[in-house]
């Protein structure tokens, strides 16, 4: 019984610290959540209420600022104008300049071809030989 005395204990502990953590210590949704989900409003009044709580001067953030930055905004060029295959294909490529760093001398190179060739090669075990049942 001594260990359900424990999980019963345990189980109280933590609800009630839920019960404090929703009831007394509210939490608010970070801004960058709320602009992630166009939620510019919420986000402004969210960081109001953080700086109220951190008795500091309110930020000048408005939405009036978030609709000009909206009408500034362009696509890049890139964007509207996708040109031919051959831009095509070199922005494919591109893409994978971040892999550069494992070529970057033959021993790396060799360790990459052997870990890529031992990874694609199926070696033949003996379960994988053996007549199915029927």
């Amino acid at each position: 019984m001594g260990w359900r005395y424990e999980v019963i204990v345990l189980g109280l502990m933590t609800l009630f610290v839920f019960f404090l953590r929703f009831f007394l210590f509210t939490f608010h949704e970070s801004p960058k959540f709320l602009l992630s989900r166009g939620r510019e409003a919420e986000a402004i009044e969210v960081l109001h209420k953080i700086a109220r709580f951190n008795k500091a001067p309110p930020p000048k953030l408005t939405m009036e600022v978030f609709q000009e930055i909206d009408a500034a905004e362009e696509l890049p060029p890139a964007y509207t104008d996708m040109g031919s295959g051959k831009h095509v294909i070199r922005n494919f490529f591109a893409n994978f300049k971040h892999l550069k760093g494992i070529f970057l001398n033959k021993l790396q190179l060799f360790i990459f071809i052997l870990l890529a060739l031992a990874y694609m090669v199926k070696q033949k075990s003996p379960s994988s030989s053996a007549e199915p049942l029927s």
